[in-house]
């Protein structure tokens, strides 16, 4: 056998070799892809050189015979061309290719990371970070150190806010505290709540001040506490996505936030929101016991969560908690 037969479908008129091509595609053997697309380049250039040969006029006696015998010849040659490089069409189709199955594999990638069942690890940042009150997504980045040079917010209030949002960024949990106590310490102090609990409910809040919500401008809310809006609230709103728990179920929906201009108003609204609403009569009546107070605090429907006084508890037993108040003695 010569060489030019010993190809696999480098020969026009050898049939066997195309049925074995037709059987390898539809195996999914990907080296088969190339050699369609080689074949329909050799049939494209088939058709050139017919194209071609028809502008040449024969008129001799054994033009039938020299017809087909041409004809023969072309698509061999086209054949030969598309297997030495030929003009780049096969190139440029298996380049379609496989664009196409890399996006595919995209999609189905992401398909299957959709319907990925909750690692423990996510189910802990969802459920105990957030606890059921405001969520924004965990990839997300944290808030930006330096904050734009124009701060859109009310006059009187601008120069501290912008200061704050210079310094609002929390390393730790042990920064989380510091920060917290040194802003928000004396409102606390005055209002007879526990320090320990209010702090620990915060961090219970925020993921440790990581997650705060942010207004569309991307600036901090400094909402600690996810108090929501409701129709009382006649100060800036901000819209962030919430898990809550319904019947049992932690469910996702958009909700309106308290926004405000910096940690101290924030505490300062916290502390009126608990003292000055009778639904949470019950838990300032416990505010000399922390553990208490988060109980009532999640008896009066605080928190959607059904573990939420548990969590604020156990941060405060945490021992970043007992590393700070322990040298305060408070």
């Amino acid at each position: 056998m010569n060489d030019l037969t010993a190809h696999n479908s480098s020969v026009y008129t050898e049939i066997s070799s195309l049925q074995s091509l037709k059987a390898q595609v539809k195996s999914g053997d990907k080296d088969a892809i190339g050699e369609v697309a080689k074949q329909f380049e050799a049939i494209f250039l088939q058709m050139m050189l017919s194209g071609m040969r028809k502008t040449i006029q024969v008129n001799d006696e054994y033009s039938n015979e020299k017809s087909m015998y041409y004809d023969l010849f072309d698509k061999q040659v086209a054949m030969e061309m598309a297997n030495n490089h030929g003009i780049g069409l096969s190139r440029f189709l298996m380049a379609q290719v496989n664009q196409t199955q890399h996006k595919a594999d995209g999609q189905s990638l992401q398909a299957k990371a959709s319907t990925a069942p909750v690692s423990p690890q996510q189910r802990e940042f969802s459920v105990e970070r957030m606890q059921g009150r405001h969520v924004q997504d965990p990839l997300a980045t944290q808030a930006k150190a330096d904050v734009e040079e124009r701060v859109e917010t009310k006059p009187q209030v601008q120069a501290q806010q912008k200061v704050e949002q210079q310094t609002l960024r929390f390393d730790s949990p042990m920064q989380f505290i510091k920060q917290l106590w040194n802003v928000a310490s004396d409102v606390i102090a005055e209002s007879g709540l526990n320090p320990k609990a209010v702090i620990a409910q915060a961090a219970l809040e925020t993921g440790w001040g990581r997650h705060i919500i942010k207004n569309s401008n991307g600036h901090s809310s400094f909402n600690l506490f996810g108090i929501k809006s409701g129709r009382s609230w006649n100060g800036e709103q901000v819209k962030a996505n919430t898990l809550e728990f319904r019947d049992g179920v932690m469910m996702q929906s958009q909700e309106q936030f308290r926004s405000y201009a910096s940690l101290q108003e924030s505490v300062k609204d916290y502390v009126s929101f608990i003292k000055n609403n009778q639904r949470y009569s019950h838990a300032v009546e416990q505010q000399g016991n922390p553990e208490r107070y988060a109980a009532e605090l999640q008896r009066a429907g605080y928190a959607t969560d059904p573990e939420y006084a548990s969590k604020i508890i156990k941060i405060m037993n945490g021992k970043e908690f007992s590393q700070f108040f322990s040298s305060l003695d408070v």
